[in-house]
């Protein structure tokens, strides 16, 4: 089982160390892969993926999104991996995310136009884990020690290859 953290944090949402930085410490501290998964922004992702090049890490770009859940009276968090960071309508929302919350659905579904996987970062907080929230399923990463063949049924993982290409050729 290899070694990964998939919900990190960099100066571009609360952490205290740069894109860079951030990859360093994952291969410092034995990791194989590690997404960036800063909350509404995309500002890091090239620095992190170029420093995890440079140092051997396998690179999952992410980001994590609010989703207002009205049925709950709650928000969730939700992270999204390997999108289209160029795809308009996902970074439209990000940004109006900024200061008004989406819905679950919204957050998802743009989050899975744009070529993505949608995660939640934490359902158990919520007291809904393992629930399909808007009639497709969601997958809880649980950092550290994941398996990659734990990302779901043979289509889901087709799908992450066939993303895979536009980050690792």
């Amino acid at each position: 089982m290899m070694k990964v953290d998939l919900h990190t944090h960099s100066v571009y949402s609360g952490g205290s160390d740069t894109p860079a930085e951030l990859m360093r410490k994952a291969k410092d501290a034995g990791l194989s892969a590690v997404a960036l998964t800063d909350y509404c922004s995309l500002e890091g992702l090239e620095e992190a993926a170029a420093a995890a090049a440079e140092l051997g890490l396998e690179f999952v770009p992410g980001v994590e999104l609010p989703g207002r859940l009205s049925r709950y009276e709650t928000e969730l968090r939700l992270l999204g991996f390997f999108f289209d960071p160029d795809y308009a309508p996902l970074r439209t929302l990000i940004e109006s995310a900024k200061t008004e919350t989406p819905t679950v659905g919204q957050t998802a579904s743009l989050i899975r136009e744009a070529g993505g996987l949608v995660a939640m970062a934490d359902p158990r907080a919520c007291g809904i884990s393992g629930m399909a929230l808007d009639g497709k399923s969601f997958f809880y990463v649980n950092p550290l020690e994941t398996n990659p063949a734990a990302l779901g049924r043979d289509q889901r993982v087709d799908h992450v290859k066939g993303v895979r290409q536009k980050w690792f050729g």
